[in-house]
């Protein structure tokens, strides 16, 4: 029964199918772990995510012992961009299982880098890394996973560059192949390489066959590429592609504020304003963008106050887009504020 259920959901997104595979098999022995792990990630991946949530509950009751619970119950978290909530279960779930093989390291890497806390992420790192029990396969995927939260979090483009060539040596699989291809756009988009992203965009985008959740990113990107290109309607193509493509929240906040940005810079602000608070809805207000988003409507429509509030609480989410924050020219007028100077220096050392 687990294995039809895999079957259903992961090789053919089916995912009704797999949900009454997994509940035959839990009636069938309720007390079997593995079928609340997986039924928790199925809820994590189309929702309901309080479903996801009460399956990992179940699993800590069932084994207090095992990480597993813990581990699950954090990406329940990390998926709604709580990620000191999901910090901390982390944590949890390796005093029960420290192996440098367990996936939970590569999540607490980018949930430290989310948190402001760039030495710990470093340092675990490091450690795993430098561990001869490390697999080639999960070295691969902590290099990624660190690149992510660096493009995500810091300006440090150049070192995730370096840690993106590092998994794409010890990957073979298109699944993975593409995926890396896109954060390695994203980082040349991020240092205004828009040749190269778009080269970039174009080899991931040729394994469109494939169901990656990264293409949310790629044809989000590619719709920048193309409003900077002044093709307006080719942007709003990909732009939709983008946010409508099915797939994980984690890509979808991305997507829906670059959307918004690309219908608030064309004057369409209300359309920009269902983007911004989609982007709040699916990260149960724990994101920024949704805020930050919010923040430049009202900076553009003159009501400052209420924008340097949500900027405020933009950055206390903290996904900065440290650059844009402090160059984005819809807060011209803001910037010359006493407020607007106090509030970026409590969040930036200049």
């Amino acid at each position: 029964m687990l294995t039809v259920a895999s079957e259903y959901m992961y090789n053919l997104n089916d995912f009704v199918k797999a949900e009454e595979w997994l509940k035959r098999a839990n009636k069938a022995n309720p007390k079997n772990f593995v079928v609340w792990e997986r039924l928790a990630w199925l809820y994590q991946t189309v929702g309901p995510k309080e479903k996801a949530r009460e399956m990992a509950e179940k699993m800590i009751e069932l084994r207090p012992d095992l990480f597993n619970g813990y581990g699950t119950m954090g990406s329940c978290y990390f998926q709604l961009a709580d990620f000191s909530t999901a910090k901390s279960f982390y944590l949890k779930a390796l005093k029960k299982n420290d192996e440098p093989s367990n996936w939970v390291n590569a999540n607490l890497i980018y949930a430290y880098l989310a948190t402001k806390q760039p030495k710990a992420a470093e340092a675990l790192f490091d450690r795993i890394i430098a561990d001869e029990r490390t697999p080639y396969w999960v070295a691969a995927n902590l290099d990624t996973w660190y690149a992510k939260g660096l493009l995500n979090y810091t300006n440090e483009f150049k070192k995730a560059e370096t840690l993106l060539s590092s998994a794409m040596e010890r990957r073979h699989i298109a699944f993975d192949v593409a995926e890396i291809l896109i954060w390695q756009a994203k980082a040349k988009f991020l240092q205004n390489q828009n040749d190269a992203c778009r080269q970039l965009l174009e080899q991931a985008l040729s394994h469109d066959s494939l169901q990656v959740n990264a293409f949310i990113l790629a044809y989000s990107l590619m719709g920048e590429l193309e409003a900077l290109d002044g093709n307006d309607e080719a942007a709003e193509a990909f732009f939709q592609k983008g946010t409508n493509y099915w797939g994980d929240d984690f890509f979808k906040e991305d997507a829906l504020f670059r959307y918004g940005l690309f219908l608030l810079n064309s004057n369409r602000v209300e359309d920009a304003e269902k983007q911004f608070q989609l982007c709040q809805w699916i990260t149960n207000n724990h994101g920024s963008l949704g805020e930050y988003g919010l923040a430049l409507l009202n900076a553009q429509q003159g009501k400052n106050d209420l924008a340097l509030s949500q900027l405020k609480q933009a950055l206390e989410n903290y996904y900065p887009f440290q650059a844009r924050i402090l160059a984005e020219p819809l807060f011209s007028e803001i910037r010359k504020a006493d407020k607007f100077n106090v509030l970026m220096n409590q969040h930036f050392n200049q």
